[in-house]
């Protein structure tokens, strides 16, 4: 049960950034260079927040709470 809630976290957090188009999904599409960018979202109700690096090769870092 726990995997299952850490993933859809994490699912709802990178589905907000899509939307709000901080960053893509095709290589390149990190639209900062090393800068951490903080961003809000909301799961059923409940506020979260979360950041995302570009940590190179086309990788992203995030980092995401309720």
């Amino acid at each position: 049960m726990r995997n299952k809630a850490w993933r859809n976290l994490m699912v709802a957090a990178i589905n907000a950034g899509l939307q709000q188009r901080l960053f893509g999904l095709k290589p390149g599409e990190n639209w900062w260079l090393t800068r951490v960018t903080p961003f809000r979202f909301e799961i059923e109700g409940c506020s979260g927040v979360a950041y995302v690096r570009d940590i190179g090769w086309d990788e992203l870092n995030f980092h995401v709470a309720l």
